[in-house]
């Protein structure tokens, strides 16, 4: 009887350790899933932070494991319905996906959004399962050990640059200063960081000009590299005249008619023999309404995340028009339908282009591969130390990613409408960035790099000049954006900074060296004008304790 029964009941014994062992693996994961929900829908404010660090457990978990857990897959997908709402979030005025809602009240955003808009930098540890999380990854220049000069350097403002910045939507072609897009997408001028723009520029002027001449057997890769070209002259360039000619004078102005052209068509196209630049400079006087010029380019896109695409060299078309958007709105650029041209507006031009029939004096001061990356690429995050993309510059120019752009042709468009006299161009140059603690010499012991000095000048002057046209009664700057501040009511538009107005201060005394006579004293009027808003708000509080 013994032996009948014994095979069943061994068979059986088998069958429930078997069981046992499926129970206790099946406990494991339910220990799992429990501990994930009791952390995820944790009802005590005390484990709040916990329950955010289990919030991302089950992904990483799921990257590793694979489909063991598929089965609990739903049951996790429960749990992040019943816990985790999707809400609408705006940052900066711009809808922004992946937004979420604890039961605690906690907000959850992509890592992409915080990335781009707090300039922090994480990186992700599989192994560990572990984030990590910078608050900043910048290059600090050393400081300067000479003693301060109020007419020298502004702090560390020559190792730095300002149009770099992630939140500086572009420079404008029309008053040549940043637009700042911080707080508004869209994009406002932002007194602070335009005189720190300006700055910028004086500082780096104020270097180039002290520096002489100093490490130069260092750099005899550079020694005979051509690093300014004049386009007035025919030298290493090709004139191709439509309607035009070119002057003889001590500076070869170059003169463009308008009166025998019956509408916008092309007057002049100059192909330089030599191709690789950083700088458009173009200085001239009478430019009509309608009037532009035209960049053709052929350049590499930064390395992104969609790097076999963007390696590849791309053409595209940069023109700057001396009208408004034809939107009717205040519009800086606009990209055609083909994604390969771009136009630089200039309302300001084209205002006084329609009230006086010509516009008495035009300046382009240009960084074209900056133009084309803050237009096509605006999320890229350029290094905005100076040394640094100077030895990208002269370092990373090879063929396989060169860091300058080909410029194959200029083009000159004239609008004949209104015209009451030709156009004169007055300069008209190409150059490339030279290093701040060197200046080079070409083979006839000329000074080189006088492009991008000159570059420095129009940008410190032109941000001078904004400060003088958009000063109001006040005698302060405005700043016509909304900006909240936590725990406190939002600043409507038109708020002022205090900070600001000493920056500008500066800017506008640093301009006294550069003028004499009637100009000199438009500046030092915009000054005096500054200290209004200090006697005001001195004033007001004298008046609460008398």
């Amino acid at each position: 009887m013994r032996v009948k029964y014994l095979c069943p009941l061994r068979l059986v014994a088998l069958l429930l350790i078997a069981g046992a062992l499926i129970i206790l693996w099946e406990l494991r994961y339910l220990s799992r899933y429990s501990k994930f929900a009791r952390y995820v829908c944790v009802l005590n404010r005390k484990n709040s932070s916990k329950s955010l660090t289990y919030d991302h457990e089950p992904e990483s978990q799921q990257a590793v494991y694979g489909k063991q857990n598929d089965r609990w897959n739903h049951s996790t997908n429960e749990i992040y319905r019943q816990c985790i709402q999707s809400i609408q979030c705006i940052v900066n005025g711009v809808p922004t996906p992946n937004c979420y809602l604890t039961q605690e009240k906690d907000v959850l955003v992509s890592f992409e959004v915080v990335r781009t808009h707090l300039k922090v930098f994480g990186s992700l540890d599989m192994s560990s399962n572990t984030f990590y999380l910078n608050h900043a990854n910048v290059e600090v220049p050393k400081a300067h050990l000479y003693k301060h000069n109020p007419r020298g350097i502004y702090m560390q403002f020559n190792k730095l640059s300002v149009e770099k910045r992630l939140h500086v939507k572009l420079v404008t072609a029309d008053e040549g200063v940043p637009i700042s897009s911080q707080w508004d997408h869209r994009g406002y001028p932002y007194p602070i960081q335009i005189a720190q723009f300006g700055l910028n520029h004086f500082s780096q002027l104020i270097t180039s000009d002290k520096s002489g001449i100093k490490d130069v057997q260092n750099n005899s890769s550079l020694m005979n590299e051509i690093m300014d070209l004049d386009l007035t002259v025919s030298d290493n360039v090709l004139h191709h005249w439509s309607n035009g000619k070119r002057l003889n004078k001590p500076n070869n102005s170059l003169m463009l008619s308008a009166r025998n052209v019956d509408s916008s068509s092309r007057s002049l196209s100059i192909t330089p023999k030599l191709k690789d630049w950083d700088y458009f400079i173009m200085v001239g006087r009478q430019w009509t309404y309608g009037s532009f010029v035209e960049l053709l380019v052929q350049w590499y896109p930064p390395k992104t995340a969609d790097y076999h695409f963007n390696h590849r060299p791309r053409r595209s078309s940069i023109i700057y028009n001396c009208s408004q958007s034809p939107a009717g709105r205040l519009t800086y650029t606009s990209i055609s339908s083909s994604g390969n041209t771009v136009i630089f507006w200039m309302p300001e031009c084209g205002k006084s282009a329609k009230l006086y029939g010509s516009v008495e004096s035009v300046k382009l001061a240009r960084d074209v591969y900056t133009d084309l990356v803050k237009v096509f690429f605006p999320f890229w995050k350029f290094s905005e130390h100076v040394d640094s993309n100077v030895k990208k510059s002269h370092q990373n120019n090879t063929t396989s990613y060169p860091f300058h752009v080909q410029v194959l042709e200029i083009n000159f468009y004239i609008n004949s409408h209104n015209a009451t006299a030709d156009i004169m161009i007055e300069k008209l140059r190409l150059g490339k960035a030279v290093n701040s603690q060197t200046i080079l010499y070409d083979a006839k012991k000329r000074e080189t790099g006088s492009t991008e000095k000159l570059l420095h000048e129009v940008r410190f002057i032109s941000a001078a000049d904004w400060f003088i046209h958009h000063q109001d009664k006040n005698g302060a700057w405005p700043v016509n954006v909304r900006r909240s501040l936590k725990g406190r009511r939002t600043l409507q538009p038109g708020w002022y900074s205090a900070m600001g107005q000493g920056i500008e201060v500066f800017c506008l005394f640093a301009l006294n060296s550069f003028f004499s006579g009637f100009s000199s004293w438009l500046y030092i009027r915009c000054q005096y004008q500054i200290i209004i808003p200090v006697v005001h708000i001195t004033s007001y509080h004298l008046a609460l304790f008398t």
